[in-house]
């Protein structure tokens, strides 16, 4: 497989909300660039994600002093920015392209190391940055997350448009998509908002950041608050990793079973680079305790083998926006069954997108499968480690996605990813995880 094309674009004259950009491309300046979005621990909040891209500037072009060049007055701090991943045939034709990073720029910082030689290094942030300048005032009763998620939204007027891409632009999205449970609510594809499951409390907010109150909903929640590659607001429901448990994006493999792919998998199998494994104490919690915002009753969970084995290690949410001692003692049970056994995890793997990373060559995966990969999003992974007598399986979900663009032509992209088998549970109709005797924890509440 080829490395794909970067793509950046700036929105010169576009306000941080506007609904129509006009972006320049800005591609043929750029020497490098890297992009972060995600976590690396399962239980911390997403922050906004970020990019630098260091771009050649031996015409002063991107030098907000220059008053002759071609962006006068337009070097500035909260531009829309955007990079996109362009996949070409052997012939040239644009056969695809992903969505890599969507937010604004904050700020231009220039190099001159001597009369020949520049470079500016543009630092941006994802679309998360402006819910987080956004400030709330308002009443709110009583109501279902999703709902709390989509009236925060309103009263904001919250909105993240973007472009039509190729293979990923879909007709008919402007309404509800009923196979995911997951609705388009605002102007121009501002968030995708599931359904909750769990109500949050009445609240009276006066300049509130929408992020923090918006990461409180969804803790209460026990869901997954974040922003795509695209730039638009996700709110997932707790139940959203059982709506996947059997089916995966796509499996990573190594040489020894990457033509493998199991009756489940979608995609066939693709070889990696290089591999990190972790078994740690970083999220193992044994003792939960849940307060709801305004009381002083705490619920608390306990796993007392747990607590023998591991020693005590406690979690505490106070404050919670649950709303009673009910949900209180139910959102703590849910996370206790979750994270009191210590999980083995993989915080790194790294694969070349401008290489053959397989062996075999009906294997060679093109790298928009890989680009397309997004927070969230399960995959499987299957390797054997020297001196071990069998082959390991770890089905996981991405917690975080880093793209190195070192120069280009050359593209490595990295993902952290959490066990998926914290999720296990009763589910009808499926051969893993309907079995007697093997997964009798609670799926959800």
């Amino acid at each position: 497989m080829s490395a794909p094309t970067i793509v950046v674009q700036i929105g010169f004259a576009a306000n941080p909300l506007d609904v129509s950009v006009t972006w320049t491309d800005v591609s043929t300046y750029v020497r490098s660039a890297q992009i972060q979005r995600g976590r690396q621990n399962d239980l911390d909040r997403i922050e906004a994600g970020s990019a630098t891209i260091v771009l050649k500037n031996v015409d002063a072009r991107f030098d907000a002093n220059n008053t002759a060049g071609p962006y006068t007055g337009q070097v500035l701090p909260l531009r829309r920015l955007q990079i996109l991943a362009r996949h070409y045939d052997r012939a040239g034709t644009l056969t695809a392209e992903n969505y890599i990073f969507t937010g604004t720029i904050d700020s231009w910082h220039t190099d001159y190391r001597d009369t020949q030689v520049a470079w500016t290094t543009i630092r941006g942030t994802d679309n998360y940055k402006l819910l987080s300048l956004m400030k709330l005032t308002g009443t709110f009763g009583q109501e279902l997350s999703s709902s709390r998620v989509n009236d925060v939204l309103s009263a904001v007027g919250w909105q993240s448009p973007r472009t039509w891409v190729l293979n990923q632009s879909k007709l008919g999205n402007s309404t509800t998509d009923t196979a995911s449970n997951l609705t388009w609510v605002g102007p121009a594809a501002a968030a995708f908002v599931q359904t909750g499951y769990s109500s949050v409390q009445a609240a009276t907010i006066s300049s509130k950041s929408v992020l923090d109150h918006l990461s409180q909903v969804a803790q209460a929640e026990n869901g997954s608050l974040y922003v795509n590659a695209g730039g638009d607001l996700v709110f997932e429901a707790r139940h959203a990793p059982y709506a996947v448990h059997d089916r995966y994006k796509l499996c990573f493999a190594d040489n020894s079973s990457v033509a493998d792919d199991g009756a489940t998998l979608s995609t066939r199998a693709i070889g990696y680079r290089a591999i990190m494994t972790d078994m740690d104490e970083a999220q193992l919690w044994n003792q939960v305790s849940v307060t709801p915002s305004g009381s002083t009753t705490t619920q608390t969970a306990n796993d007392t083998a747990s607590q023998t084995k591991y020693f005590t290690r406690t979690l505490d949410r106070s404050g919670s926006l649950v709303t009673d001692s009910t949900e209180a003692l139910n959102n703590a049970t849910w996370l206790l069954n979750r994270y009191s056994t210590p999980w083995y995890h993989v915080p790194s793997i790294e694969v070349n997108l401008n290489g053959h990373d397989d062996t075999a060559s009906n294997n060679v995966l093109d790298p928009d499968v890989i680009l397309a990969l997004d927070i969230f999003d399960k995959v499987n992974l299957r390797w054997q480690p020297p001196g071990a007598s069998t082959r390991y399986e770890l089905p996981s979900f991405i917690d975080a996605v880093t793209d190195i663009i070192p120069a280009p032509g050359q593209w490595v992209r990295q993902f952290a990813l959490q066990s998926a088998d914290k999720f296990t549970g009763w589910v009808l109709d499926s051969t893993v995880n309907s079995v007697l005797g093997r997964t009798s924890k609670v799926v959800a509440y």
